[in-house]
């Protein structure tokens, strides 16, 4: 891809998504199962569930840490961000 700025695993998962030639192109079950596709979910997933594990003990007592309240609507934002744009339509490169 060219004028791309993202890593290299994130070039690697939207050339296979594009490649013209349907024997090589990355299926749907094999696009979920991509290493940048798992890893940027289990990257959320873990420091959210962190984060909101943090602002649920708050309702039995326990101090809510601002940093995690922060961290989690961070998350939240960039996961939305995420699927916003997995559902871009690239047009022609």
């Amino acid at each position: 891809l060219q004028f791309w700025s993202g890593s290299e695993l994130a070039k690697d998962f939207v050339d296979a998504l594009l490649e013209t030639n349907p024997e090589l192109r990355l299926s749907a079950a094999s696009a979920l199962k991509h290493e940048w596709f798992v890893g940027t979910r289990n990257h959320l997933n873990t420091r959210s569930s962190r984060s909101i594990r943090s602002v649920t003990r708050s309702d039995h007592g326990h101090r809510v840490d601002p940093l995690e309240v922060d961290r989690l609507a961070g998350d939240l934002q960039r996961l939305a961000k995420f699927q916003q744009q997995s559902t871009k339509h690239y047009g022609f490169l």
